[in-house]
């Protein structure tokens, strides 16, 4: 499967259950994670770390610089999205901003940049040998 397919088809995944969410329909159907501690946070870390995975790929591991620092181009642009996407449950009154949430989003995207760019040097070493 491209590359491309599968992070946009995985995006499309996650904003269905945003969207769901968004107009109250997920209360009941997840009402359960919550019972689990910290499920909630453990399900943000785990869908923001797929997504953003699946766009460093998406993007070759594309690296930017921002503010003396490097960063992949896909973590950031899923990290903006994470942001954007919990700043606006204000708007939605079946939905409330939670910085937790946020927290657990951006945790995601920081444990999958690691994770790619450990698997990035695992395989460059790999093929050199």
């Amino acid at each position: 499967m491209n590359r491309w397919t599968l992070a946009l088809s995985y995006a499309l995944f996650i904003a269905t259950i945003i969207i769901l969410a968004d107009i109250g329909l997920l209360k009941k159907q997840l009402g359960w994670l919550h019972s689990i501690p910290f499920g909630d946070k453990v399900g943000h870390i785990t869908l923001y770390g797929m997504l953003s995975a699946l766009f460093i790929n998406a993007f070759k591991f594309r690296v930017i610089h921002l503010w003396r620092t490097k960063c992949y181009l896909g973590a950031l642009i899923i990290a903006i999205v994470a942001v954007t996407e919990e700043c606006t449950q204000i708007l939605f009154s079946s939905r409330n901003f939670d910085g937790y949430d946020l927290t657990a989003n951006l945790i995601g995207v920081l444990l999958s940049s690691v994770i790619m760019y450990r698997f990035s040097k695992t395989t460059k070493a790999q093929v050199a040998q």
